[in-house]
């Protein structure tokens, strides 16, 4: 049974949660990507992950079913994302592992910036970005990005290949034109000031990353067009003691593309977590 519900994040803006599992077990914190929501995780949600440990997703603030506030502030300022996390990690009871995927690498590099480690059993990082505006300059209020753009006939259509891009074809044609589906239909439920506004943020967590001391793991593929090579190294230049494991052949969703391996390392980590023995 899934448990649907919502927790109050930064300035009281609604996030929409759901756990499923033993509920005295490890618990694992699912953090979605940009323009994404918790059923990026429905694998993991509905799969063998979900009899062994205590499983929860957050959607992120101007993402799924979570609240929507207006303007491009609400999704620019680090201490916001930071307060959201706080909350999702807070309603897991226990220490959990957040597994942070893409974009969520810088939300959780907000928590880390604000919070530390304290209150975390263990990360993992996947397909994960460590900056953003960093290496390249922030987009501003006019520059031209077509998957921000108001206009639809640009948004849309700018969208369905951001969607694309995030997946290899698994062999399932009619899976993977469900999926396919499912992600574009995410990324329209977020409002154009919402993805603007994240992308005008100018941040960088090398420091706060360098600084983790609890249990790291670092998931990465070989075939992502979404996140570069570079991001890897990022990572396991400022995490130096987190064990890195990287997929060949796989694209930027090895949870949904390998499902089976991604969901036996992340078993193999949370059990060496609990144990005391990852590293």
């Amino acid at each position: 049974m899934t448990d649907k519900f919502y927790v109050s994040g930064s300035d009281g803006v609604q996030l929409y949660m759901t756990a499923t599992g033993p509920q005295n077990a490890q618990p694992i914190l699912f953090i979605h990507g940009f323009t994404q929501s918790h059923l990026c995780w429905n694998a993991q949600m509905n799969g063998p992950l979900a009899e062994q440990f205590r499983l929860l997703t957050v959607d992120m603030r101007g993402h799924g079913m979570s609240e929507k506030p207006d303007g491009f502030a609400p999704y620019q300022h680090s201490r916001l994302w930071a307060d959201d996390l706080k909350a999702a990690i807070d309603a897991c009871a226990t220490p959990p592992i957040v597994v942070a995927w893409s974009y969520a690498g810088n939300m959780l590099g907000d928590y880390l910036r604000h919070y530390g480690e304290d209150s975390l059993a263990g990360i993992v990082l996947v397909c994960a970005i460590l900056s953003i505006g960093h290496t390249r300059p922030p987009a501003t209020e006019d520059t031209p990005v077509p998957i921000v753009a108001e206009d639809i006939a640009v948004s849309v259509p700018a969208l369905a290949e951001f969607s694309r891009k995030c997946i290899l074809p698994t062999g399932d044609q009619a899976a993977d034109i469900v999926k396919l589906s499912e992600l574009t239909a995410n990324a329209l439920l977020v409002p154009p000031h919402a993805r603007r506004g994240m992308i005008m943020r100018s941040e960088a967590y090398f420091n706060e990353y360098a600084s983790v001391t609890k249990p790291a793991l670092i998931l990465f593929t070989d075939k992502d067009e979404m996140v570069q090579w570079d991001e890897f190294e990022t990572a396991r230049n400022n995490l130096k003691h987190a064990e890195t494991v990287v997929y060949e052949g796989i694209g930027h969703m090895p949870f949904y593309e390998a499902t089976e391996r991604f969901d036996n390392d992340i078993a193999r980590f949370a059990r060496q977590v609990i144990l005391g023995e990852a590293a």
